[in-house]
Parts: structure tokens; sequence; C-alpha cells
């Protein structure tokens, strides 16, 4: 009787059936899709937001917790719906209200510095770092506050109120340079009221609200507050009070508040005061002036901003940046036309002219190997920041002006949030690992089916003996 026995096999065979299937299975699951299987929230790729980068060699600075504002997404005042008598209306003078004021300052107002890792914006009201020889937090910037906006010029000649990543960047979306291409910003105020009177040739239009210019990322800056419009006798005058925060470029610790004073900005040669508004070029070429530093009166298109403003700003360290001195980006000091618009439906702002880019100096008699770059050390050529930290200012993209140390080369975008992510694990890499992890699972199984199978066959021999 071979009964135990076939009953012993068929046990065995079984089981190896039950492991073969089992293994199998665990074979068929290791190779489902990531997420088929129920994965937990360990295994969720994170993603980490960072604030405003803050300068490197500012170790001690901690980043701002407290909100971006967004000053972009405050409209552009709408224009008023009242009625403003045109200056045509009357034979004497007429008052206006809602008058806007439009200037870009210079083009060195929206280029880069001469730090090439810094650049140089315009801010509504009192943009302050809170200490010298710091960079200007996003934070502390505003593209609107008041009566004064800082819009920026499109690609297709609009104006569109300033973000902040947009102060690095020219119109095309290109980085700006420091002899171009230009961010092309503009300050704007407007509620403007006084009295034109074009028979006569006078007129006198106030403006209230403070605009700041942010020179070397922050680390030099001077406000422009409540400023008037003056005029007699086909020329002008545009007065403000000025004001800031006094800076050394051989101490970048002191940070003192300036007294304010009313004077001169600019001054308006020639004055046509039109039907709507006027647009004037503040004088610049041929005007003498002293400073820090000896004025350049030998190339072509020297010149300077009125004495007063110039010497204003000697004590804040940048007045050489409003007059010649030698320097290839002296065309960029110009100041750029004033429009002034006696309503809030404005006239349009003259097109921007092209500045030619000087061919930088360079020495090609012996070339030699590269070295380290020294550490920058101020100079009194005219354009050097009081106290300028290597990392200093907002950052833009692009190379920098030929000449610039190497070690001061920006090293990307105008800082904003930052993305932080574990890199995703590719699909193909995901199937050879599943395909590697579960071929063990199927060789086995199919050992054990095989077994089984073996087993449930009948022996040789083992078939029932015939009896004679």
């Amino acid at each position: 009787m071979r009964r135990p026995e076939r009953s012993a096999r068929t046990g065995a065979a079984a089981s190896l059936l039950v492991a073969g299937l089992v293994s199998l299975v665990v074979g068929v699951f290791a190779v489902l899709p990531a997420g088929a299987a129920g994965e937990g929230p360990d295994d969720e790729v994170t993603t980490t937001t960072t604030g405003t980068a803050t300068p490197t060699d500012e170790p001690t600075e901690e980043p701002t917790e407290e909100p971006t504002e967004e000053p972009t997404e405050e409209p552009t005042e709408e224009p008023s719906t009242s009625p403003t008598p045109s200056p045509t209306d009357s034979a004497g003078p007429v008052e206006i209200e809602g008058a806007v004021l439009r200037w870009g300052v210079s083009n060195q107002s929206n280029a880069r510095s001469h730090n090439p890792a810094a650049i140089n914006f315009l801010a509504a009201g009192v943009a302050n770092p809170g200490r010298g020889g710091v960079a200007l937090r996003e934070s502390q910037w505003r593209a609107a506050q008041g009566n004064v906006t800082v819009e920026k010029r499109t690609a297709a000649g609009a104006w569109r109120t300033a973000t902040w990543a947009g102060l690095g960047t020219s119109p095309a979306g290109a980085s700006i340079g420091v002899y171009g291409p230009f961010s092309e910003h503009a300050v704007v105020l407007r509620k403007g009221t006084g009295t034109v009177d074009r028979a006569a040739g006078t007129a006198t239009v106030s403006w209230k609200g403070t605009f700041t210019v942010v020179y070397y990322g922050g680390n030099t800056i001077f406000t422009v507050t409540d400023p008037t419009l003056q005029v007699a006798g086909g020329s002008g005058t545009l007065t403000a009070t000025l004001g800031g925060y006094l800076a050394d470029r051989n101490d970048p610790t002191v940070w003192q508040t300036a007294t304010p004073q009313r004077l001169r900005v600019v001054d308006l040669p020639r004055v046509t005061l039109g039907e709507l508004g006027l647009t004037a070029q503040p004088a610049y070429e041929g005007v003498r002036v002293s400073g820090s530093v000896a004025q350049d009166r030998a190339g072509s298109g020297w010149g300077a901003f009125p004495q007063p403003f110039v010497s204003y700003l000697e004590p804040f360290g940048i007045d050489q940046f409003w007059y010649s001195t030698g320097l290839q980006s002296d065309s960029t000091k110009r100041p750029l036309p004033m429009t002034i618009s006696y309503s809030a439906k404005e006239i349009a702002a003259p097109a921007p002219t092209k500045t030619p880019t000087p061919k930088p100096d360079v020495d090609n008699s012996a070339p030699a190997a590269p070295s380290a770059p020294a550490a920058p050390t101020p100079t009194s050529g005219g354009n050097a920041a009081p106290g300028v930290p290597v990392a200093a200012g907002p950052v833009a993209a692009g190379a920098p002006p030929a000449g610039a140390p190497l070690a001061l080369a920006a090293p990307g975008p105008l800082p904003g949030a930052v993305q932080l992510a574990a890199a995703p694990v590719s699909s193909t890499t995901a199937a050879a690992s599943a395909t590697a992890s579960s071929a063990g699972w199927f060789v086995g199984g199919a050992l054990l089916l095989a077994a089984a199978l073996l087993l449930l066959l009948p022996a040789p021999g083992s078939g029932p003996r015939r009896t004679p």
C-alpha cells in the first residue's frame, strides 16, 4: 500500500504551490507604479521656499520674516474725472489740478553699478536699508507710495508699475549693464497743483511726495521730496527738498541722517508751455561744478547737474555720479528729459535715446597668465560706492563690465523666492529598480511551482501492480 507516501507527496506539492503563488504575487506588487501601494507622507517630495537672499558678507543679518509687500499689484491711479481747465481756455493764469511729473532721472540711475554684483534703481517713498554697508531688501522697497509711483517702460513703449525683479532687466528682459541696456524706470508724481499762464510764459506747479535714488544696491541713497516746477521767460527750474543718509566710502558703518535742504535739482534752460503740458531737457552740457573729484572738461558732452545739488551730495560720497569725471560711463550721468502734464491725462513721454557703448580700454601689448583677483579697493575715480561690500545690492544677471574684478561677478538673477526641491526619480530609473527587485520573486515562484508539479506527477513504477 502506497497511500501514505502519495498523501505526503500531495501535501508537499500543495505547500510548494502556495509558496510559489505567494512569491509571484509579491513580485507583481514590487513593480506596481509609485502610489498604487499606498505610500505614506514620508515619500512625498518636499518643497521649501526661502525669502530674499542677503549678502554673503553679512552673516549676522537676519532674513526678514515679515510678509513681502506686493506694490506691483497696486493699480495705477485712475485719471481724475473732474474736468481741469486747459491753459488755452483763458488768456490769464489758469489753476490746474491733477498735474503729473514723469522723470527717469538718468540712465545711470537705471543701470548696473561699478560693483557688478549691485545695481542702481529708484524707489517710491523713503527706501532705507537701516545702516551702512548693506543692501536694501525687497521688503524695504516700494513701487508706489502716496502720490509717487515707480513705473517701467515695456518693450511696446507702454508704462507699467515697477516690480522688484524688473529693476535688474531692460524692457526686453535682458540683464542691465553699466553702459546699457538700462532698466528704463521713471518716477511719477501725481496730483500736482498750481497755475499756468501760457500768454505770460509762466507756470508754478507743486507735488507732494518722496522718492529715493538708490545706488550700489543701497550702500548709498538720497531722497527727493515735494518738487516744484517754476517757469518764467522761457526757462525754468525744478526745486525739491533733498535728504537721506550720509555715508563714507572709507567707513561703511557710517549711516547718519542728513539735514534736509531745499535746492535746485535741475535747471531747464528751454521751456515751451504747451497746450496740455511740456517736455524739457534739463541742463548738463557745459555746466561747470566743483566736487570731491576734479571735473573732466576734455571729453565731448562733459557737464554737470546744478552746483547746489552736487555740493549737497558730496558728504553722501556720491557727488561724482552727477558730473563728468572722465569715466567711460560719463555719458550715462546726463539727466533724462522731464515730462509735465497739466492734468491726469498724460502727454506722451519722449522715446529713450540709445546711449553709445564705449569701447573698453584694452592693453594687448603682452598677454599675461591670469592671476587671482585682488580684493577691491575704493578709488577716487568718481564712481566707487562708499563702503561697497563684495556682494552688496540686488543682484542682476549678466557679464560684469570690462576691467571689473572677477570676484565680483554677479552670480544670478535679482533676489526673489528660491525653490528648493528634491530631484524627482526618473521613470526609467524607477522601472529598472522595480524590475531588479522583483526578478528574484518571479524566479523563486517559478521554481516552487515547478517543484510542486514534479511532486504531483506519478513516480516511475508507482502504478497498481498486476497480479498474475
